[in-house]
């Protein structure tokens, strides 16, 4: 009698453990499909954005071939904003030099 016992407790602790872990799974799986939705969606906001992106170039490139000198245009405009390529130039030594003796005449 003693071993039907253990084997009824046995099987009850089993079923009860195939239960707690089939919730786990339940839930886990929940926040899977969760977390798929939230990919795909960031997928296909990715893909738009990379078609039009796709669309700006080839749109760029027609324009390049067909017209080149309004994007040559576009360009010496935007260089004219930033004051050009070129990094400017630092004032030289000499000039200080300059004012320093122009302060000692004063002086004198």
């Amino acid at each position: 009698m003693n071993q039907v016992l253990e084997t009824n407790v046995f099987f009850f602790i089993s079923a009860l453990s195939s239960i707690v872990l089939t919730i786990f799974g339940a839930i886990a799986l929940y926040y899977l499909i969760g977390i798929l939705r939230n990919v795909r969606a960031i997928t296909e906001t990715m893909r738009e954005g990379t078609d039009a992106i796709a669309e700006d170039i080839e749109r760029v490139r027609e324009t390049v071939l067909n017209g080149g000198k309004h994007v040559w245009r576009f360009f010496s405009f935007l260089q004219g904003l930033t004051g050009g390529m070129s990094p400017k130039k630092k004032p030289t030594r000499r000039r200080r030099i300059i004012e320093e003796d122009d302060d000692d005449e004063e002086g004198e």
